[in-house]
C-alpha cells in the first residue's frame, strides 16, 4: 500500500486508528455484559411456592445471587468509568492499543460466567479465585492500555503528567485491594466477598476525605466488609449445611432395566453432593415394595442395597410412595425431609389415589421430587407418565425432572438438592 508521496505504508500502521469506534464497541460490550448479569437472578420457581413463608424463604435464598449481581454490576461500572476516562484523553488510537482494549473487553465479557460460578459455588475458593482472576485481568489490560497509549504518544498533548500518574495509581491501588480480598478466602470466602463489595462501594461512591480521616475511614471499611461477610454468610451457610432426610424410591420394573445406569448415576450424584449429617433410605418397587436399606448416612450401605436389585414385570408407584411416606415420617431425624422418586412412570393410579398421596405428603411435610427416565418411550406413554409425575410433584410441593439422557441427571439432582435445602 502506498500514499500520495510514494512512501510505503503497512496495513498495521493504518489499522485501528479510531478511538471513537473503540468507545462505541466498548459501550456495547459493557451493556450486554451488564444485562446478562441480571438474567442469572431468577424469580423463585412457582412449583416450590405454596405460601407466604415459602416465598420469603425463597427470596432469602436468592441473597447470594443478588449480592453477586450488585457486586459485579459495580465492578463493571467502575471499569467502564476507568476505560472511558482513558479513551477521553486519547488523541487517536492504533492497532496495538485497539487489541489491548479488545483483550480488556474479553475480560468484560467473561464477568457473567465468573459471577454465575461464584454465585453457585460461593463456599469454594476456586470459584472465588476465578472471579478475582477476572477482575485482575480487567485491571491488567486497563493498565497496559494506558502504558501502550503513552509509549505510542497517542495521548492528547494537553494531558499532564499528573493526570497520567493519577490514572495508573488508581488502577494499581485498586488491584492491591482486590489482592487482599482474594487472600482473605484462605480464612473464608465470605470474608473475601464482603471485602470486595466494600471496595466496590468505596470506588463507586468515591468519597473525598481529608488525610486525617483516612485511618478512620480504613477502619470503617474493614468493619463494613466484616458486617457484609457475616450478613451474607449467615443465611447461606445455614441453608447449605441444613441436614436433610431423603428417601430414594426406585422403580425396579422390567422397563427400567435399560435405565439402570442413568438411575445409578443420579443416586451417586446425590451422595457426592451430600453433607455428613444427611441421611438416606432406599425403597425399591415393582410388583412388590421392599425397604432395601433403612435410614443411614453411609453411602456404601446404599450402594450395597442397590446392587441387589431384581427386575420384575410392572410397577406399583402408589403403594411404594405410601409406604415410603409412612417410613419417612416415623423414622426421619432431620427437619427437611423429602422423597426422590426415580421411575419410568408406567403405573397409572387413578386421580383419587394421586390426590390422597399428595394430600398425605403435604400433611406430613414431605414433598415428592420425581425424576422421570422416559427416554425411548413412545409419545403416548411419555405423556401419561409426565401427567402422573407432574401431579405427584406439584401437588406435594416437589418438582418433576425429565433428563434427556445426555448427562442431565447430575445437573438435575444438584438442582433438586439445592431446592430441598432452600437454595436458589
Amino acid at each position: 500500500m502506498q500514499d500520495l508521496v510514494g512512501v510505503k505504508l503497512t496495513y498495521n500502521a493504518i489499522a485501528g486508528g479510531s478511538a471513537e469506534r473503540l468507545a462505541a464497541l466498548s459501550d456495547g460490550v459493557f451493556a450486554v455484559a451488564m444485562t446478562l448479569l441480571v438474567l442469572d437472578v431468577r424469580a423463585p420457581a412457582v412449583e416450590a411456592i405454596h405460601s407466604e413463608l415459602d416465598l420469603r424463604r425463597a427470596l432469602i435464598a436468592l441473597t447470594p445471587r443478588l449480592v453477586m449481581y450488585v457486586m459485579t454490576f459495580l465492578t463493571l461500572g467502575i471499569f467502564w468509568v476507568g476505560q472511558q476516562t482513558q479513551l477521553n484523553h486519547l488523541a487517536r488510537s492504533d492497532r496495538s492499543l485497539t487489541w489491548v482494549h479488545l483483550w480488556f473487553l474479553l475480560a468484560v465479557s467473561m464477568t457473567p460466567f465468573s459471577t454465575t460460578l461464584l454465585a453457585q459455588f460461593t463456599r469454594y475458593r476456586s470459584a472465588l479465585l476465578i472471579y478475582w482472576a477476572n477482575i485482575a485481568l480487567l485491571g491488567l489490560t486497563l493498565f497496559l492500555s494506558w502504558q501502550c497509549a503513552m509509549r505510542a504518544k497517542l495521548i492528547k498533548p494537553e494531558v499532564s503528567q499528573q493526570t497520567s500518574e493519577a490514572i495508573k495509581r488508581r488502577i494499581v491501588i485498586a488491584q492491591c485491594w482486590y489482592v487482599v480480598g482474594a487472600a482473605l478466602c484462605a480464612i473464608d470466602t465470605y470474608w473475601s466477598i464482603g471485602w470486595i463489595v466494600t471496595i466496590q462501594l468505596f470506588y463507586a461512591i468515591a468519597p473525598r476525605l481529608p488525610r486525617r480521616r483516612k485511618a478512620a475511614t480504613s477502619a470503617l471499611a474493614v468493619a463494613i466488609a466484616v458486617t457484609l461477610a457475616v450478613t451474607f454468610a449467615a443465611p447461606v451457610r445455614a441453608q447449605e449445611e441444613a441436614p436433610i432426610s431423603l428417601g430414594l424410591v426406585i422403580d425396579n420394573s422390567g422397563g427400567m432395566r435399560d435405565q439402570r445406569k442413568a438411575m445409578l448415576d443420579a443416586v451417586q450424584t446425590v451422595f457426592d453432593l451430600s453433607n455428613p449429617p444427611d441421611e438416606f433410605f432406599v425403597m425399591e418397587f415393582s410388583d412388590q415394595v421392599y425397604l432395601d436399606q433403612a435410614f443411614t448416612s453411609d453411602p456404601n450401605k446404599i450402594g450395597e442395597a442397590l446392587d441387589k436389585a431384581e427386575f420384575h414385570s410392572f410397577a406399583r408407584i402408589g403403594s411404594a410412595l405410601t409406604l415410603a411416606l409412612d417410613y419417612a415420617k416415623q423414622r426421619h431425624k432431620n427437619a427437611k425431609t423429602a422423597l426422590l422418586l426415580i421411575t419410568r412412570g408406567d403405573d397409572d393410579p387413578n386421580r383419587q389415589a394421586v390426590n390422597d398421596l399428595t394430600r398425605k405428603a403435604r400433611e406430613d411435610g414431605i414433598p415428592i421430587y420425581c425424576v422421570g427416565l422416559l427416554q425411548g418411550e413412545d409419545s403416548g406413554l411419555r405423556k401419561e407418565a409426565r401427567r402422573l409425575l407432574d401431579a405427584l410433584a406439584k401437588d406435594s410441593g416437589g418438582i418433576a425432572y425429565y433428563p434427556n439422557g445426555s448427562g442431565e441427571e447430575d445437573q438435575m439432582v444438584h438442582q433438586l438438592l439445592r431446592q430441598l435445602r432452600g437454595l436458589p
